[in-house]
């Protein structure tokens, strides 16, 4: 028994270690150095560190470091992750130096021989003040300043401003009292910056501990130059004089500070945008999920796309889509979006649901695209999202009639409203259901606020829809809805990328009375249903909502 489980161990760890060694082949090496610090006085240590996305090491032959005393090295470090099933591996090794002279210092690349490969490191700037520096230096001890992550920018990007904290004294507390407005930008705080760790820099020549104290994400929404306000800090200083110390130390001397915002110049997009480019400007990725591989004529299917990325979510709108000969789309809504904090920024996922309609028989496909720029490295690129391919098959045909989910679906012969020929093949019941309500509000004038050339080309495009022929039902009730929703995104000004079930009731609610509002409403929801191939709608059901409304216009 312990021979099998040591043979099945085995086999796991060689498995293991042949995906590993894939993953690790598949991957680029990248060799980079950095300093830590990288300012410092003369006298004092930093560490030097190369890395190797890889773990394993190889032969390292090591720059020239003859302006500095080693005190150490080398240490050996290696870290291994798993992010959406890839795994990743980073080799490091340090030294620690003391700088004995001041001036600014530039050591070479590294060298690393590994798989055949010689890569070399980036080099690394070293700045060393001299010791006198530190008793001269101003008398400013703790001071603010606030800096901003782009040089320029654009509308729709993603811009952080941080507030820092200079200073060469301990700090037992802080507050902040003001803060600019940023008139003209949609500001958000970023509200976990504790990944962010204390950091020194140089300012007057003087060596200053940095913390971040607040980051602010800004969208521009429009371009021009734009000057702020400042912010204002209280500020406490540990009371070093304390006899106690510890939790039961006061505090000690109080500093306000107040610290200027440096103006932004905003431009309205990059110069030498394709067509193509919508003002997508950051990351972005594409994702989609396709249900349906097989449709006949007139059925349809949704995919999902999602659009993913730290641009301005306003900008964020519905990927264009490349469609095939033989496909159509017959529907667009919005379904939600998400807002995370990544790496420092904003990051927003976008959703819609997006119904195509199989037009004519054949292989079809759809891909989802965008064109976006990349403003640290100013350059357009484009994103694509995997391809949905279907094949569309040769519709069975039959007769236009109405019929109820799990009922016979021949046309009824009996009396009621829904006897007349009208019903069974010229004009579907949904139709005439919304003819009615539309003639019997615009004779009540109840009518919808609009352009009467657009309610003329609706009530002509319903009259055209009524004479025409039809091989199958779905087919005719899609033609409705299609009618229906190019109305009501010309009557409320919302397109449909943006519809939701709320502001589509509320913006129809705003330039129609609200029973005309929420009847067309329904009516639309049940058009989808049965167009979709979820259900035919109930004709004894649309015959009570009728009456009903017949009866409350007519009182």
């Amino acid at each position: 028994m312990m021979l099998r489980s040591l043979t099945i161990l085995s086999y796991i760890l060689f498995f293991f270690n042949l995906t590993t060694q894939s993953s690790i082949a598949a991957q680029s090496l990248n060799f980079t150095a950095t300093a830590n610090p990288s300012t410092i006085y003369e006298g004092e240590i930093f560490e030097l560190s190369f890395s190797v996305n890889s773990n394993q090491w190889g032969d390292f032959f090591m720059p020239e470091m003859n302006d500095f005393q080693r005190i150490s090295g080398p240490a050996r470090s290696s870290q291994t992750s798993v992010v959406n099933g890839q795994v990743s591996h980073t080799t490091t090794m340090s030294w620690r130096f003391r700088a004995t002279s001041a001036g600014d210092f530039t050591i070479d690349q590294g060298l690393l021989e590994k798989s055949g490969q010689s890569l070399y490191s980036n080099p690394v700037e070293i700045l060393v003040l001299p010791k006198s520096a530190e008793s001269h230096a101003a008398s400013r001890d703790i001071l603010i300043k606030t800096e901003i992550s782009c040089d320029t920018c654009y509308v729709g990007q993603q811009i952080a401003v941080d507030l820092y904290l200079y200073t060469t004294k301990s700090i037992t507390d802080y507050s902040i009292l003001a803060a600019p407005d940023f008139d003209g930008f949609s500001a958000k705080r970023l509200g976990n910056i504790r990944n962010f760790r204390t950091s020194r820099d140089t300012l007057n020549n003087r060596i200053y501990n940095k913390h971040l104290l607040r980051r602010f994400i800004l969208f521009p929404q429009f371009a021009g130059d734009f000057e702020f306000g400042g912010f204002d800090l209280r500020v406490v200083e540990q009371d070093r004089s304390s006899r106690w110390g510890g939790l039961l130390s006061v505090g000690g001397e109080i500093h306000y500070l107040s610290g200027s915002v440096p103006p932004i110049s905003v431009v309205s997009a990059p110069e030498g945008a394709p067509e193509s480019f919508t003002g997508l400007i950051g990351d972005f990725q594409i994702a989609g999920r396709f249900p349906s591989v097989e449709l006949r004529e007139g059925e349809l299917t949704s995919m999902r796309l999602v659009l993913r990325g730290d641009g301005d979510p306003a900008q964020m709108r519905l990927p264009q889509i490349q469609l095939s000969d033989g496909l159509s789309i017959a529907d667009v809504q919005f379904e939600n979006e998400q807002t995370e904090e990544f790496r420092g920024r904003f990051r927003y996922n976008r959703e819609w649901r997006v119904l195509l309609r199989a037009d004519k028989a054949g292989w079809a496909t759809a891909y989802p695209h965008i064109t976006a720029y990349n403003a640290e490295k100013d350059s357009f690129y484009q994103v694509f999202g995997d391809t949905l391919r279907l094949q569309i098959l040769t519709s069975e045909g039959g007769e236009l009639v109405l019929g109820r989910e799990g009922g016979d679906t021949t046309a009824s012969t009996g009396g009621g409203l829904f006897s007349s020929p009208l019903a069974v093949y010229g004009i579907p019941t949904a139709m005439v259901l919304l003819s009615l309500i539309l003639f019997l509000a615009y004779r009540k004038r109840n009518t919808l606020v609009t352009e009467k050339n657009e309610f003329e080309i609706f009530k002509n495009e319903l009259d055209r829809i009524g004479k025409s022929q039809f091989s199958n039902q779905k087919s005719h009730y899609t033609a409705v809805l299609q009618a229906l929703e190019s109305f009501l995104v010309k009557t409320t000004g919302l397109p449909m990328s943006e519809w939701t079930e709320d502001n589509l009731k509320e913006k129809l609610n705003a330039v129609a009375p609200e029973k005309v509002a929420l009847d067309l409403l329904k009516i639309r929801q049940n058009l989808i249903n049965s167009a979709y191939g979820y259900y035919l709608y109930d004709g004894e059901e649309l015959e009570s909502l009728l009456l009903g409304l017949i009866e409350e216009m007519e009182g």
